[in-house]
């Protein structure tokens, strides 16, 4: 007999929230951006009271982008992009 999955449950969520290391090494500011990107992460996804079946990752930035402007590499996070 094969059995049909419930259609009432949805995947699991994975976000990823990347810190710039200016920021990562600061505990004071790391500590108010974790703080910040949960509450609105949480939000968005209708709850603001759990993060229950979403995977929240915070990753130190590794990805920069060269300023065709001033030729000097820019993180990812702080360029906006």
């Amino acid at each position: 007999m094969v059995s049909e999955k419930p259609t009432n449950i949805k995947a699991p969520r994975v976000v990823r929230v990347v810190i710039p290391a200016s920021v990562a090494n600061n505990m004071q500011q790391l500590q108010k951006a974790i703080n910040n990107s949960l509450v609105s992460i949480l939000g968005k996804y209708g709850c603001s009271g759990c993060c229950s079946g979403i995977d929240i990752y915070f990753a130190n930035e590794t990805e920069f982008v060269v300023n065709p402007e001033s030729l000097q590499p820019t993180g990812i996070a702080e360029a906006g992009m």
